[in-house]
Protein backbone atom coordinates (compact mmCIF):
# COMPACT_ATOMS: atom_id res chain seq x y z
CA UNK A 1 0.00 0.00 0.00
CA UNK A 2 2.86 2.28 1.09
CA UNK A 3 4.45 1.30 -2.20
CA UNK A 4 1.58 2.61 -4.18
CA UNK A 5 0.80 5.73 -2.28
CA UNK A 6 4.24 6.69 -3.09
CA UNK A 7 3.85 5.93 -7.01
CA UNK A 8 1.09 8.05 -7.25
CA UNK A 9 2.50 10.80 -5.37
CA UNK A 10 5.66 10.32 -7.72
CA UNK A 11 3.11 10.57 -10.76
CA UNK A 12 1.01 13.60 -9.50
CA UNK A 13 4.62 15.48 -9.32
CA UNK A 14 5.30 14.36 -12.67
CA UNK A 15 2.11 15.57 -14.04
CA UNK A 16 2.62 18.76 -12.24
CA UNK A 17 5.82 19.40 -13.26
CA UNK A 18 5.07 18.45 -17.10
CA UNK A 19 1.56 20.86 -17.11
CA UNK A 20 3.85 23.56 -15.89
CA UNK A 21 6.65 23.27 -17.92
CA UNK A 22 4.49 23.49 -20.84
CA UNK A 23 2.90 26.46 -19.76
CA UNK A 24 5.91 28.02 -19.13
CA UNK A 25 6.88 27.22 -22.85
CA UNK A 26 3.77 28.72 -23.94
CA UNK A 27 3.72 32.19 -22.21
CA UNK A 28 7.64 32.86 -22.25
CA UNK A 29 9.13 33.52 -25.82
CA UNK A 30 13.01 32.97 -24.29
CA UNK A 31 13.43 29.42 -24.70
CA UNK A 32 16.75 29.16 -22.73
CA UNK A 33 15.85 30.93 -19.66
CA UNK A 34 16.03 28.07 -16.79
CA UNK A 35 12.74 27.57 -15.08
CA UNK A 36 14.33 27.13 -11.65
CA UNK A 37 17.43 28.63 -10.23
CA UNK A 38 18.90 26.32 -7.83
CA UNK A 39 20.92 28.05 -4.61
CA UNK A 40 24.28 28.28 -4.30
CA UNK A 41 23.96 25.12 -1.17
CA UNK A 42 22.64 22.77 -3.71
CA UNK A 43 24.37 23.11 -7.06
CA UNK A 44 27.04 20.72 -5.08
CA UNK A 45 24.47 17.98 -4.18
CA UNK A 46 22.87 18.47 -8.19
CA UNK A 47 26.19 18.13 -9.59
CA UNK A 48 26.22 14.72 -7.56
CA UNK A 49 23.34 13.73 -9.08
CA UNK A 50 25.37 12.97 -12.00
CA UNK A 51 27.87 10.88 -10.18
CA UNK A 52 28.69 7.43 -11.97
CA UNK A 53 28.37 5.77 -8.69
CA UNK A 54 25.10 4.72 -7.49
CA UNK A 55 25.96 5.06 -4.06
CA UNK A 56 26.51 8.40 -4.02
CA UNK A 57 23.58 9.46 -5.87
CA UNK A 58 21.42 7.81 -3.28
CA UNK A 59 23.13 9.49 -0.52
CA UNK A 60 22.56 12.90 -2.11
CA UNK A 61 19.34 12.11 -2.74
CA UNK A 62 18.82 11.27 0.53
CA UNK A 63 19.96 14.16 1.79
CA UNK A 64 18.23 16.50 -0.60
CA UNK A 65 15.10 14.95 0.58
CA UNK A 66 15.85 15.47 4.41
CA UNK A 67 15.96 19.32 2.90
CA UNK A 68 12.15 18.71 2.41
CA UNK A 69 10.32 22.26 0.56
CA UNK A 70 14.08 24.11 0.69
CA UNK A 71 15.06 21.63 -1.90
CA UNK A 72 11.88 22.33 -4.31
CA UNK A 73 14.51 23.69 -7.06
CA UNK A 74 16.11 20.25 -7.43
CA UNK A 75 12.81 18.27 -8.48
CA UNK A 76 13.39 18.44 -12.19
CA UNK A 77 17.02 16.78 -11.38
CA UNK A 78 15.24 14.12 -9.09
CA UNK A 79 13.11 13.44 -11.51
CA UNK A 80 15.17 12.70 -14.37
CA UNK A 81 16.56 9.93 -12.00
CA UNK A 82 12.87 8.44 -11.31
CA UNK A 83 14.00 5.54 -14.47
CA UNK A 84 17.54 5.30 -13.19
CA UNK A 85 17.34 1.29 -11.67
CA UNK A 86 20.76 0.94 -10.89
CA UNK A 87 21.03 -0.97 -7.31
CA UNK A 88 22.37 0.12 -4.28
CA UNK A 89 23.01 -1.76 -1.20
CA UNK A 90 22.05 -0.15 2.30
CA UNK A 91 25.36 0.25 3.57
CA UNK A 92 24.49 0.67 7.36
CA UNK A 93 22.60 -2.50 7.10
CA UNK A 94 25.00 -4.39 5.28
CA UNK A 95 27.85 -4.08 8.48
CA UNK A 96 24.67 -5.07 10.30
CA UNK A 97 24.23 -8.37 8.25
CA UNK A 98 21.13 -7.21 6.59
CA UNK A 99 21.21 -6.25 2.85
CA UNK A 100 18.49 -3.73 1.89
CA UNK A 101 18.46 -3.74 -1.97
CA UNK A 102 16.96 -0.43 -3.52
CA UNK A 103 17.71 1.36 -6.41
CA UNK A 104 18.37 5.09 -7.37
CA UNK A 105 14.65 5.71 -8.84
CA UNK A 106 13.22 4.80 -5.93
CA UNK A 107 15.06 6.85 -3.60
CA UNK A 108 14.31 9.75 -6.13
CA UNK A 109 10.46 8.81 -6.11
CA UNK A 110 10.60 9.14 -1.81
CA UNK A 111 12.94 12.28 -1.71
CA UNK A 112 10.37 13.63 -4.49
CA UNK A 113 7.60 13.20 -1.93
CA UNK A 114 9.37 14.34 0.98
CA UNK A 115 9.89 17.70 -1.01
CA UNK A 116 6.26 17.83 -1.42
Amino acid sequence: MRNLILFLSSLLIILILTASCDNKSKNNDQSNTPSMKIPGELKILVEKLESSNPNIRVEVIKEIGLMGSKAISTIPNLVKLLSDSSKVVNLILQEKGIYLISNVGIESREALVKIG
